[in-house]
């Protein structure tokens, strides 16, 4: 049986590897152990920032409604806890998005939920 050597598929591996890490900076750019060590930390980096981001944003989301529900005479715990009251299903960033762009929409739901 002949004698089979993987330095091809070696290659094509570490190639793939290095591509990956092409934006990296030093040693972690050119070599193929620290470059995958790198790239392993750098997607568990991205799956965090995902879930982080999710967090950020409806605290930005919660912010805006705050603001613009204080007008009215309400503050956000108030407005959530009538708004689930009056069966009115329309999450925190339609709500946001609502405050920003279509006030007098905005306005409509706040009296619909005064009442």
């Amino acid at each position: 049986m002949t004698r089979v050597k993987n330095s091809v598929t070696s290659h094509q591996k570490h190639k793939k590897i290095l591509a990956r890490a092409k934006g990296f900076q030093g040693r972690h750019r050119n070599i193929v152990t620290s470059a995958r060590e790198t790239l392993l930390k750098a997607g568990e980096y991205a799956f965090a920032s995902r879930k982080q981001k999710r967090r950020t944003f409806r605290r930005l989301w919660i912010t805006r409604l705050s603001a613009a529900v204080a007008p009215f005479g309400l503050n956000y715990s108030q407005l959530i806890k009538k708004q689930a009251e009056h069966k009115i299903e329309i999450d925190r960033k339609v709500l946001s998005e609502l405050a920003i762009s279509k006030p007098e929409v905005f306005a409509a739901i706040i009296e619909e939920i005064k009442k």
